[in-house]
C-alpha cells in the first residue's frame, strides 16, 4: 500500500502483492480442484508459479484497505471459511495473523483446516408440538392453495410445501420486475486477474417453499379484516408480467400490511 493513501482515511485502496497460497496435507485431489475453482470464480485469483515453500499460489487482488485500521479481510476470511465448511464439509481448526508494517496495516494471515469424514446433515429444526387455540379459528377460512391436512383440519400448527411451477414463475417475475442493477462502492464493475467481475442482471429462483402456518395466517387476518383499502402506494410485485398469480392471492394494499 501507499503510505501516503493509508493516512486518508477515506481513500480505498488496492494493496499490492495479495497473494493466497494453498498447502495441503496426504491425498486432497476433490477438495483442491472444488478450491481451485473457488478462488478463481469468487476472489478472482489467477494460478501463478507456486511458492518457494512449494504452496499451491493464486495472485488476487480482491482486498482493499481504508487508512490504517479498516480493510476487508475479515470479509473474505467468512466466505473463504464458509465454503470450506459448508461447501466442502472439513473442519475449521485454526486461524492466526500477523500485523506488519510501523502501524500494523499490513497483514497476513493463516487457515488451518482438516477433513474428518463426510460432513454431517444440517440438524433439523426442533418440531413444534405446540397446540393451536382452537376457539380463536371459527369463522376462519384458510387459504385453498394450501396442500397440509392436518394443518388445514387444526390438528398441526404449520408445515412446509414445496412451491408448484406455476408459483416459482410467478416468483421469477417478481424477482425481474423488481431487481435494480445498481453499482454501488464496493460493487463495482471491475475486471480481476483471470475473472471479469460485474453486477449480475437479474436472480434466478432455483426453488421455494410455502409455509402454511395456521397460527401465523390467523394473526394476519385479525390484521387485514379490518383494512378497507384505499392507499394510493401500490406494491411493485403486483406489476409484474406474471406475478398477479400470487398477487391475486391478495386484497389490493394487503402486501403492505406487515
Amino acid at each position: 500500500g501507499d503510505e501516503d493513501l493509508y493516512k486518508m482515511g477515506h481513500v480505498t485502496q488496492t494493496l499490492a502483492n495479495q497473494f493466497v497460497r494453498v498447502k495441503q496435507v496426504g491425498d486432497c485431489k476433490a477438495a483442491m480442484a472444488e478450491l481451485t475453482k473457488f478462488l478463481s470464480d469468487y476472489l478472482g485469483g489467477e494460478r501463478v508459479a507456486n511458492s518457494p515453500e512449494g504452496f499451491l499460489q493464486f495472485a488476487t487482488d480482491c482486498f482493499l484497505s481504508r487508512g490504517f485500521c479498516d480493510n476487508n479481510l475479515g470479509a473474505w476470511t467468512m466466505r473463504f471459511c464458509d465454503f470450506m465448511v459448508d461447501r466442502l464439509g472439513w473442519s475449521f481448526v485454526v486461524c492466526n495473523v500477523c500485523n506488519l508494517g510501523l502501524a500494523g496495516q499490513i497483514r497476513e494471515q493463516q487457515l488451518v483446516f482438516r477433513f474428518d469424514g463426510e460432513r454431517r446433515e444440517v440438524p433439523i429444526v426442533k418440531f413444534d408440538n405446540e397446540a393451536l387455540c382452537w376457539t380463536k379459528f371459527p369463522g376462519l377460512t384458510l387459504p385453498d392453495y394450501w396442500k397440509c391436512e392436518e394443518v388445514i383440519r387444526l390438528r398441526q400448527v404449520y408445515a412446509t410445501s414445496a412451491c408448484e411451477p406455476r408459483e416459482i414463475n410467478a416468483l421469477q417475475s417478481m424477482f425481474d420486475h423488481t431487481f435494480k442493477r445498481v453499482l454501488t462502492r464496493d460493487r463495482v464493475f471491475e475486471f480481476q486477474l483471470g475473472h471479469a467481475e460485474e453486477m449480475p442482471y437479474r436472480l434466478e429462483v432455483v426453488h421455494a417453499f410455502r409455509s402454511e402456518h395456521a397460527e401465523l395466517y390467523r394473526r394476519f387476518a385479525e390484521v387485514s379484516d379490518p383494512y378497507t383499502g384505499g392507499t394510493p402506494i401500490k406494491a411493485k410485485t403486483t406489476e409484474a408480467p406474471e406475478g398477479g398469480y400470487l398477487a391475486n392471492r391478495l386484497r389490493p394494499g394487503e402486501a403492505l400490511l406487515a
